[in-house]
């Protein structure tokens, strides 16, 4: 039996409760200690809207700064955001604040929103996430949204939706593809 049989096996019959064992070389999966429990669909929802809440309230304001700046009149909310050039500002500067802010945190796999809930991203063997699988799972969490000619944001809100609510690791898309779940940090 390989390892990712026994992972599978610990995964899905050890109780209601869905946990996560610490993988290691000779494992037999008798020590409890090491197990995790998947983040709720509440807790992801919280941290993921705290941080959407900090860093574009951050970023509106930062922009809307520049523009006075650079225009040297004010602009309605709505009137700024109608300028192209200002949603490409406005994506490029969320993500660059979001990765100096959180820049201290993604060593413990988190954000500002995961600290604030408790919970943590580490890879789907229960592993640590290295920095480097945070950083590039948290650009591509970003720009999801943003590639609007390849996915609608309607269906990315559903498929996410759907696999929040049905896969049993409650990993959405940015996580399969980076490899990760996400964990509630004791």
């Amino acid at each position: 039996m390989t390892r990712v049989d026994v992972f599978l096996l610990r995964v899905f019959y050890t109780s209601k409760k869905f946990q996560v064992s610490k993988v290691k070389s000779n494992t037999t999966f008798t020590d409890q200690s090491d197990c995790y429990a998947v983040a709720s669909s509440i807790q992801r929802f919280l941290s993921g809207l705290i941080d959407l809440l900090v860093f574009s309230v951050i970023s509106i304001i930062l922009l809307y700064l520049y523009n006075l700046i650079r225009y040297q009149e004010i602009y309605s909310f709505g009137h700024m955001m109608d300028m192209e050039y200002n949603r490409v500002l406005l994506s490029i500067l969320n993500t660059v604040l979001f990765l100096i802010v959180n820049w201290s945190f993604f060593r413990e796999g988190q954000t500002l929103g995961m600290r604030f809930v408790g919970t943590q991203i580490v890879m789907k063997n229960g592993f640590k996430a290295s920095m480097i699988t945070v950083v590039i799972r948290q650009i591509f969490y970003s720009y999801l949204g943003m590639m609007t000619f390849i996915i609608p944001p309607i269906l990315l809100f559903a498929i996410n939706g759907l696999l929040l609510k049905f896969h049993p690791c409650k990993r959405l898309l940015h996580d399969l593809i980076a490899g990760t779940m996400v964990i509630q940090k004791y």
